[in-house]
């Protein structure tokens, strides 16, 4: 039920507009995949978008590709965000270097934006 909720919510807040939604989808998923690992999200959010996309009278193909992109980029935004961040941050650690929360998101940051951006636009394009 909850899921349907924020999908009706949603798909009234974006009432129609493919690029709000496709921007939406992929905004939450960046922000959240950045705290929480990408695969439970995307499967509990796969039928979200597709709910959204029906709700809002949209394809859901590219809010599924919204999700993907915003959840599979956004795991870059925080040192625990993906698996390789925090091998990343060990073997930092190891050599004698502590890399803080906020160092990484100092540097992650701008990057998971631009390769955010770049993909998102790339795929907003080709697809449309």
């Amino acid at each position: 039920g909850l899921l349907t909720d924020l999908s009706r919510a949603l798909g009234n807040f974006v009432d129609g507009n493919v690029f709000l939604g496709f921007t939406v989808i992929v905004l939450i998923s960046v922000i959240l995949s950045g705290f929480i690992d990408n695969v439970p999200y995307i499967i509990a959010m796969l039928p979200l978008a597709g709910k959204l996309a029906s709700a809002a009278g949209m394809p859901d193909e590219i809010l599924m590709f919204g999700l993907l992109i915003g959840s599979c980029l956004g795991g870059n935004l925080t040192p625990f965000g993906a698996s390789a961040n925090i091998v990343a941050v060990s073997l930092v650690k190891k050599a004698g270097r502590h890399v803080g929360f906020g160092d990484w998101v100092r540097i992650a940051g701008p990057f998971t934006l631009l390769t955010t951006l770049a993909s998102a636009l790339f795929v907003w394009f080709v697809w449309r």
